[in-house]
């Protein structure tokens, strides 16, 4: 009997506290460019340091997403899915570099999810092929998904409760039991969509995925603590 599986992502209307779609963050990631094509640009390093972020209001709901993609974990949050005994995640120190009309107020405690469980590659039966590899880099575009329900490797996943795949590393998947730990606790600012139901957008079909290498985010995993 196959498992229920959902995608964690940011709500269609979110929290005006949370605010998530009014954020910004700044990365520095090390990286060399591609001998065969400058253009590509390959990391030399995973560990970009601390997230930083401006967050618009003081106050955040229970997930806090940011622009560009990316998902914080106020310590509340944090602690729940840390004490249900979830697995499949880890988590980065953020750096909250201001709040605004907050001058006084301090900053709220901050974690990066990273999500360190795996689900091996999406099956050809889901639409998603590598339409271009260099062959210097190994810096590689795929085709998009045409059918959700065909996204799933069932033996290639690792049973985690939070986990990737590959070549949707920004796409976070949880089973029911996450599913169910946040509906208990009353979480809030989030949004949940069965695999099989995902949105084929014909704009990201004709874009197509450009997710980076794969080894950066399988390095990122490791300069990340579990839980709290």
């Amino acid at each position: 009997m196959r498992r229920s599986i959902y995608r964690l992502k940011k709500p269609g209307r979110p929290s005006r506290l949370a605010c998530a779609e009014e954020q910004s963050h700044e990365v520095e990631i090390a990286s060399r460019p591609c001998e065969h094509n400058p253009d590509h640009h390959v990391p030399t390093t995973a560990d970009e340091g601390r997230l930083r972020v401006l967050l618009d209001r003081p106050r955040v709901g229970d997930f806090v997403w940011v622009w560009g993609g990316g998902c914080l974990l106020p310590r509340p949050t944090l602690r729940i899915l840390s004490q249900a005994g979830l697995t499949g995640f880890c988590t980065r120190p953020v750096i909250v570099t201001r709040v605004r009309g907050a001058r006084k107020a301090p900053a709220p405690v901050l974690h990066e999810l990273v999500v360190a469980g795996r689900a091996g590659e999406a099956p050809p039966e889901s639409g998603i092929g590598v339409s271009y590899r260099c062959p210097a880099c190994g810096y590689a575009e795929y085709t998009y998904f045409t059918d959700p329900a065909g996204l799933m490797d069932w033996e290639a996943w690792d049973g985690s409760d939070f986990f990737t795949i590959w070549p949707l590393p920004m796409f976070v998947f949880i089973t029911e039991r996450v599913a169910q730990a946040l509906e208990e606790n009353g979480l809030t600012n989030y949004e949940l969509t069965r695999i099989e139901e995902l949105d084929v957008d014909p704009l990201s079909v004709a874009a197509g995925l450009a997710p980076g290498a794969r080894e950066y985010w399988n390095e990122r995993v490791r300069h990340c603590t579990a839980g709290e």
